[in-house]
């Protein structure tokens, strides 16, 4: 075991922090900007290593174990890494909230999580997580921590725990469960990592899908260790690369194609809280940063920041995309800006992320053109109707096939069954042609699934919160483009008989509500919507009217 090598079939998460340490343990791990760059905190891998064995046994002194979930509700932090680490060597499966959720969204994933703890912070940005939590939570405005059922809500949920200064009380500290855990020796918590598997889950992480109803992804050590190994070979990172990755934690690009690929190689990982273009400069380059990454969005408005010219990016000389849709322009403008080589993947939560990149050999055209080649698993593509294999120049869906696939989803046996058939191929719901050299091309998505920023928004949650307006009668979302982000929401609306409302106060009403990705860009109102036979709305339609209307090229 070490970190030039790795055996998917007997390396755990903790194995490889434990292989990474043993190479260099003074070498940076994790640097994380804060507070808009005001805070920089570091460790090293040893450092890591020591401070996440701590919050181990804090963990395991409060009754959390193998196979117990914990949800974590932090922004990109040193914590978050922590946490992640601390779980893995207890085998306790990690369970990420996305850092923007609002009340709802944070509760569906609490509960149907059946997380036993839970970490916080108080606020993050204009998000205030004590007012959420106070909300669903209401125990926790006098009564002591700790005690099984405590919380009538949320009858699995035992602990809560608050990094920094808590205004609730009942919760533990951070401190106070780092101190709760000192009577437990090294040799307990190593007897307690030494029985994790790599077949054992280690995180859920939650997609919107295109249900509307969040599922929660059974993530293996393997699964998600493997499919960081291949994408670190692709981004060809090694023990000394500086690899910023602007990209939340929460999401798979952050944490897989980010932490878990850096600690794959035994690079330095770099993150911010949040993304701010003028700090990711400075960061790229007085970091020597080697390495980058994140969706079109972070590029665009890095190349159109004003303090681009001012900085050297010498060292840096690989970066990815991927998360949205980017014309080929646009990634050439990034490399001449950058002086770097630019590879272009694609993946969803459910294949661990990855399924196809480009490499740093090939034709430009191709690297940046598609979305590359299967890279450590099975792909096809077949014809949607009839589910026979097509051949290149053919659109169809894509599935794959291999360590990639997820274990399912959390308690959704059905959704999991229609996802995976019985030969094991995940059906992704891209739509994509490859070529005669096996490059693929994303062509649409069989799903209404659009994507803003990178971040994946089902049409039907948005949807249904817009109905709960006491002036709609009806709503339905498409994905229109944007040069900035890919996609944007356009809401088509119709009132209810004698009722009135404007487009602006349908964007607020759910902005504050619903995460700011999930907000619609545009209303257009309608008196009834265009039929199939069957009665079902014809999107499509929807979509070319309404962006042609608003002088938006729909399907560029």
């Amino acid at each position: 075991m070490d970190a030039f090598t790795y055996d998917r079939d007997h390396e755990t998460l903790s194995d490889r922090l434990v292989a990474a340490r043993a190479q260099n343990p003074h070498r940076e791990a994790v640097v994380c900007y804060e507070d808009d760059g005001e805070r920089v905190r570091r460790l090293t891998y040893d450092q890591l290593y020591t401070q996440a064995g701590e919050v181990a046994k804090g963990l395991s002194s409060r009754g959390i174990g193998h196979g117990d979930h914990v949800v974590v509700w932090l922004p990109n932090s040193i914590e978050w890494v922590l946490f992640q680490h601390a779980t893995a060597m207890l085998g306790a499966v990690f369970v990420p909230a996305n850092s923007f959720y609002r009340q709802s969204e944070f509760e569906y994933l609490l509960r149907q999580s059946d997380s036993v703890a839970l970490i916080y912070t108080p606020r993050f940005l204009n998000v205030n997580y004590e007012q959420i939590l106070q909300n669903l939570l209401p125990e926790l405005s006098g009564s002591a921590a700790g005690g099984d059922g405590r919380f009538d809500r949320f009858p699995m949920l035992r602990d809560v725990v608050c990094v920094g200064d808590p205004s609730l009380t009942g919760v533990i500290g951070l401190d106070e469960l780092v101190n709760a855990g000192r009577s437990l020796s090294d040799e307990e918590i190593l007897k307690l990592t030494a029985n994790v598997k790599p077949s054992d889950t280690l995180m859920i992480m939650y997609t919107s899908g295109t249900t509307g109803e969040p599922k929660g992804c059974l993530l293996s050590h393997a699964n998600l260790l493997e499919n960081a190994w291949h994408f670190s070979e692709a981004m060809e990172l090694d023990s000394e690369s500086r690899y910023l990755i602007p990209i939340p934690f929460f999401h798979n690009g952050g944490c897989v194609l980010g932490l878990l690929s850096a600690l794959q190689r035994k690079s330095t990982l770099i993150s911010m809280d949040r993304f701010v273009p003028p700090l990711a400069l400075r960061i790229l380059a007085e970091e020597k940063c080697t390495h980058t990454g994140g969706v079109p969005t972070i590029y665009i408005t890095m190349l159109h920041d004003s303090s681009l010219p001012d900085w050297d990016f010498g060292p840096l000389r690989m970066a990815f995309m991927a998360g949205a849709p980017c014309p080929v322009e646009t990634c050439k403008a990034v490399e001449g800006a950058f002086g770097l080589t630019l590879i272009i993947g694609l993946g969803m939560t459910e294949s661990s992320p990855l399924i196809t990149i480009s490499s740093r050999t090939d034709p430009l055209t191709q690297r940046v053109g598609s979305v590359g080649r299967p890279k450590g698993c099975e792909a096809k593509v077949i014809d949607p109707v009839t589910g026979e294999e097509v051949g290149p120049g053919v659109d169809g869906e894509l599935c794959t096939r291999g360590p990639n696939v997820m274990q399912g989803y959390y308690k959704m046996p059905r959704e999991t069954s229609r996802a995976i058939d019985e030969d094991g191929w995940l059906h992704t719901g891209d739509m994509v042609r490859w070529d005669e050299d096996g490059f693929y091309y994303i062509t649409g998505r069989l799903k209404d699934l659009y994507i803003v920023g990178g971040e994946n928004v089902a049409p039907a949650e948005v949807e249904a919160f817009m109905r709960t307006h006491p002036a709609v009668q009806d709503a339905y979302l498409v994905g229109v483009p944007d040069e900035k982000y890919g996609e944007v929401g356009l809401a088509v609306v119709q009132l209810k008989e004698g009722q009135e409302a404007t487009e602006a106060q349908l964007i607020d009403y759910c902005r504050g509500r619903l995460a700011s990705y999930k907000v619609p860009r545009y209303v257009q109102f309608v008196s009834e919507y265009p039929l199939t036979p069957a009665g079902k709305v014809k999107k499509f339609v929807l979509q070319h009217q309404y962006a042609e209307a608003l002088g938006i090229k729909a399907g560029e």
